[in-house]
């Protein structure tokens, strides 16, 4: 079948199936960024050492719990060849099995189509939507073994001897993945083609092949009992469906929720973009006269798959991998047609530019999203160095951890060292919740510590809800528990009671905290209120040497009015080429200048912190400055630019206000700027009471508060961003993302909310999504402690940042 005209069948068509390989190697040469290779390390090392364990080894929480694991056999596997080649020989095997996938993929849409061009064009321009699925995960062999099966099927039709190869993989799939059950769709799906596919485009039911339904269905009957060769037996069926149904993984793991507009725009437009080119195509076969049974169920697993998709956003990426060879298929029949009609009027040159421009675009973004190669474990956020100071305060045993770190601990210490949860989850969803509870709640996790004996916990930064700026001051000190280590991955809590973290409790920071920094320069802590505070900032500098540490102390001497020495912490800082240390520095070189009398050297260091992030304050210290050198116009102009990034900031109206009246403008604007500063202020006391009441842990009074301030003005950014970290707070993930993004939308000055759904997002393992906000943070604000925190991620994921 001549799809392009005049290019079928050359020298280029045949490289394309090396082509496609050699692509879909070079996106999965890419460094391990999924924290999950950990967990299949230490299971795989386990059954090789010990054998399948009965009880759960790993969980101390679950001790007598039986033992669950639906892809032991990738994890053995895994940890057979990482005790070969090490981390190499993972993203080896990692880069194999993409290239494998699109080799298989390429193949059977080949097969479907006969347009060598048209599969390259579809496949080669999937490849990007497919990047945050490109990860050790056993998810790469259920996507490979799925389409595998759809091609024997197919295959199977012309000689059944490709048949055979079907039981052997629904085996396969049995022991690496819990999805097993969706072996049935390609089972049906390729029963029922051989079945009525023989009888052409025709619409009748009647006479279906008889032979071809008793070879299928005995092959399905065949395969579906070689799935129930696992250690799990029929609960490998059942799993996916006992996690996809509990209530906290739907809060917690945000791919298990429904897209939204909001958080899943590109996927939802190619899903809708999809399912029209089904009925588009519907359309045309009835114009055609070409539409038969075939063509109908083609349309109705394609539909189907999008309606999984719209159930949960997971099941796009198998949508897209089922869509394939359909879609391609599709578009060989469209574009035959028009090919055809182009040719007639003598227009073949217009194919082929067609089919040359469409290809090459393809290719042009496809290697533009090549991630960049590695062969080693990227240096992703892990808390190696809170380990090693568990290690040097004589901590073993039973160890409170944030869910995404449970892998790598594991990996590192187990069985000297067990975690509260490790990332299979396999815990009951009560204790879920209490876990989660346990990072907001220090009453929930003292009463996790009675009951299971644990005496230190370690917690991924961002997980702990009492670690938000305003309610950092009312979280600590704590009468039950010491912060004993923090740096800007984890932090360190210690039991006070308990003789074992007696070493540790004489680490302790009682004055200063990680969260102290994001509250510099404001009113919420007065840096100089005690010399204590010197000694714990130069030990966590001495420890960590982090920006956040040297700009606290520089920060703590200007505060002294010790200029000399704040300036010789951060004169380097300001000359430093990274982005990150250069603004936050300049911002404080300004206030430093401010503070000497040198307006103009303020001036300067405040517009150069600003040309590299748009600071709230750094608007306001400018528009006084301006307003102190008596220039008006200038002040009110910074004055405005902060009020197009944040309507209602209180200061800047207020500041307004002033400015106007300085500069003699006319009395009905101001009356009209004081009037909208009175409501404003009323709005804002009851966002202040909320958090009042959030602090003092009346949560339901805080939400009715803000929700008060929303019925008054529905665009009230900060009403929006304090009930998300009350979302946040209950384990309302999907909840929070939704409040997040409407919290940054009606005030752009709330920008740390893209961090916290990065966050989220990354806890849930949904990379794509976490890398997009964490790009949309460093956009906004380039330097500061967040920002590198969220370089440190992109970096983690070998993304540009």
């Amino acid at each position: 079948m001549k799809v392009f005209v005049g290019f079928e069948g050359g020298r280029l068509a045949r490289l394309m199936p090396w082509f496609v390989a050699l692509l879909g190697f070079l996106y999965g040469l890419a460094p391990i960024v999924d924290t999950d290779v950990w967990m299949h390390l230490s299971l795989g090392r386990y059954i090789t050492d010990s054998g399948f364990p009965e009880y759960e080894p790993f969980a101390f929480s679950v001790d007598q719990e039986p033992f669950f694991f639906s892809s032991w056999l990738f994890a053995v596997a895994t940890y057979a060849l990482f005790q070969l080649s090490g981390y190499a020989g993972l993203v080896v095997l990692k880069a194999s099995f993409i290239s494998l996938l699109f080799v298989v993929l390429y193949r059977y849409a080949l097969y479907r189509s006969s347009s060598p061009w048209i599969s390259f064009l579809i496949i080669v321009a999937a490849m990007p939507l497919l990047l945050p699925r490109f990860v050790l995960r056993p998810d790469l062999l259920f996507f490979l073994i799925l389409v595998s099966i759809f091609y024997l099927m197919a295959l199977g039709r012309q000689q059944w001897r490709w048949l055979l190869l079907v039981p052997w993989l629904a085996m396969l799939w049995s022991n690496v993945h819990s999805s097993v059950i969706v072996v049935l769709v390609p089972l049906v799906y390729g029963t029922l083609k051989a079945v009525f596919e023989t009888r052409g485009e025709s619409w009748s039911l009647s006479r279906p092949d008889l032979r071809q339904l008793s070879i299928f269905a005995c092959l399905g009957v065949i395969s579906l009992l070689a799935t129930l060769i696992n250690p799990n037996g029929l609960d490998q069926f059942l799993y996916g469906f006992s996690v996809m149904g509990q209530t906290f993984f739907k809060e917690m793991i945000i791919e298990l929720l429904p897209p939204s507009w909001e958080q899943n725009a590109l996927h939802l437009s190619i899903g809708l973009g999809v399912a029209l080119f089904q009925a588009v195509f519907v359309i045309y076969s009835l114009i055609k006269k070409q539409l038969g049974l075939s063509k109908l169920m083609d349309v109705s697993m394609v539909l189907v798959f999008f309606g999984l998709f719209l159930t949960s956003s997971r099941f796009f990426y198998p949508f897209v991998v089922v869509s394939i060879p359909v879609v391609v298929y599709q578009l060989s029949r469209v574009w035959l047609g028009v090919a055809s009609y182009m040719e007639d009027y003598g227009r073949r040159v217009w194919c082929r530019a067609i089919a040359l421009i469409a290809v090459g675009g393809v290719m042009i973004y496809s290697l533009h999203e090549l991630p960049a190669p590695g062969l080693s474990m990227s240096p992703v956020q892990i808390p190696e160095e809170a380990m090693t100071y568990l290690d040097q305060v004589g901590h073993r045993g039973a160890l409170f951890n944030s869910f995404r770190l449970g892998g790598y601990i594991i990996w590192r210490d187990f069985p000297s060292r067990r975690v509260f949860v490790d990332p299979r989850g396999k815990i009951p969803q009560s204790l879920l919740e209490e876990h989660s509870s346990g990072h907001n709640s220090f009453d929930v996790l003292t009463e996790l510590s009675d009951r299971f004996g644990f005496s230190f916990a370690v917690l991924a930064r961002g997980t702990m809800g009492f670690g938000y700026p305003d309610a950092a001051l009312s979280g600590f000190p704590n009468p039950d528990w010491a912060l004993v280590y923090w740096d800007d991955k984890a932090v360190v809590l210690a039991r006070r009671d308990r003789p074992e973290a007696a070493r540790a409790l004489r680490d302790e920071y009682r004055v200063f905290h990680p969260e102290f920094v994001a509250m510099l320069g404001t009113s919420k802590f007065n840096l100089s209120q005690t010399s204590q505070l010197l000694e714990e900032i130069e030990r966590n500098l001495e420890l960590t040497e982090s920006l956040e540490a040297k700009i606290s102390k520089a920060v703590f001497w200007i505060s002294r009015q010790r200029f000399d020495r704040a300036e010789s912490i951060l004169a380097p800082l300001v000359a430093d080429n990274e982005q990150r240390s250069k603004s936050l520095a300049s911002y404080w070189m300004g206030a430093l200048s401010k503070l000497k009398g040198d307006l103009a050297a303020a001036r300067r260091y405040y517009h150069q912190a600003l040309s590299m992030a748009k600071f709230t304050g750094v608007y306001l210290e400018l528009a006084e400055l301006s307003m102190a050198l008596g220039d008006y116009s200038t002040g009110i102009d910074y004055v405005d630019q902060l009020l197009e990034r944040e309507p209602n900031n209180l200061q800047a109206h207020a500041l307004k206000v002033v400015l106007l009246r300085r500069a003699g403008k006319e009395d009905q604007e101001v009356k009209a700027l004081e009037a909208r500063l009175e409501m404003l202020q009323n709005l804002d006391r009851l966002v202040e009471s909320g958090i009042a009441a959030y602090r003092r842990g009346e949560l339901e009074l805080a939400e009715d508060l803000y929700q008060k301030a929303l019925a008054e003005d529905p665009e009230r950014g900060p009403a929006y961003y304090n009930l998300a970290i009350l979302a946040r707070k209950k384990g309302e993930a999907a909840r929070a993302v939704d409040l997040y993004s409407k919290a940054v939308q009606f005030d752009t000055n709330l920008t740390r909310a893209y961090f916290s759904i990065a966050q989220i997002y990354q806890e849930e393992g949904a990379s794509d999504r976490a890398i997009e906000f964490y790009r949309k943070y460093v956009d906004a604000v380039p330097a500061g402690r967040l920002s590198r925190e969220a370089r440190a991620a992109l970096k983690a994921y070998e993304v540009p940042n």
